[in-house]
């Protein structure tokens, strides 16, 4: 495009001065022989038939027909340099000359310049969960594997995470990177403080890993209502916990509603109430139909 510049420059300065010679005629002399793409053995043969076709305007002078010639030869010695940059650098050296990325929630445009997410998707990072989280993405994006990423692992690997689940688990909660270690290790000794085996600590992890997310005031919180609302032992609420540790997510005014429905509505018993939510407790909110309990 520099070399249309030029040409556009030169032909403007002539017609001012003479008026003889149009912009569009020197332009198609000039593109009949000087491509914008790579150069081919063609250009010298070019060079000469561009000389051949300036003596058919006998009104240029001498020192106008070197000017175009000399812009011929800039543009041929320009394309020259960008051909022999393709043939010696790789792919990966010309992409860090382009310019940087936008700022976008679209992960997978980085993946290529980013050894961390490299990383990521061979662990089995999901990259479109990730996206859903502002936030997420942008913090990810500013931390190092190894610095910062693999402690965590290694964190997680040590409290029982399958290392074949670790993806999905960061996939759910990409922002377990934001946590201190030291609050993540907190909320697991509460849950073995409340008699969780760690079986069971790692069976709700891998099923909810966000529930790592909450701080203890406010699974404590939201255990003990359900336990004290529908009348659960410790045990059975463990139970409940393992099974669907969505159960923490649960608004109360849900589960109000959901135990006036089984009272009030289903004339359940409590202890109708309790085998039910023992084995489907996502009917707190999926509202599913409950007549197959009945006999």
């Amino acid at each position: 495009m520099c070399t249309v510049r030029a040409l556009n420059s030169i032909s403007r300065a002539l017609c001012r001065n003479h008026g003889l010679l149009t912009n569009a005629s020197l332009l198609a002399a000039f593109n009949r022989h000087s491509s914008f793409g790579y150069c081919s053995k063609s250009d010298l043969q070019s060079k000469q038939e561009l000389i051949y076709d300036l003596k058919k305007y006998p009104h240029l002078s001498e020192n106008e027909t070197h000017q175009l010639f000399d812009a011929f030869n800039r543009s041929l010695n320009e394309k020259l340099k960008l051909n022999s940059l393709s043939e010696e650098c790789n792919p990966q050296t010309l992409d860090s000359l382009s310019a940087p990325l936008p700022i976008t929630f679209n992960l997978a445009a980085y993946v290529d310049r980013s050894n961390t997410l490299k990383r990521l998707v061979d662990l089995g990072v999901d990259l479109y969960k990730v996206e859903r989280s502002k936030e997420a993405c942008e913090h990810i994006l500013r931390l190092d594997f190894n610095k910062d990423i693999k402690p965590y692992i290694s964190f997680l690997h040590d409290k029982g995470i399958p290392a074949d689940k670790l993806g999905h688990f960061i996939s759910e909660f990409p922002l377990v990177f934001s946590e201190s270690t030291y609050n993540l290790q907190l909320r697991l000794d509460y849950l073995r403080s409340k008699h969780f085996t760690r079986n069971a600590i790692i069976k709700i992890l891998t099923k909810h890993p966000r529930f790592l997310s909450k701080p203890i005031v406010d699974v404590d919180s939201s255990l003990g209502f359900v336990q004290n609302h529908f009348g659960f032992t410790g045990d059975e609420i463990r139970k409940i916990t393992e099974k669907w540790p969505l159960i923490v997510e649960v608004p109360h005014q849900q589960l109000r509603v959901c135990h006036f429905s089984f009272k009030e509505e289903m004339g359940f018993e409590p202890k109708l109430m309790r085998k039910v939510m023992i084995k489907i407790p996502s009917v707190t909110v999926e509202g599913k139909n409950l007549s197959f309990f009945l006999d």
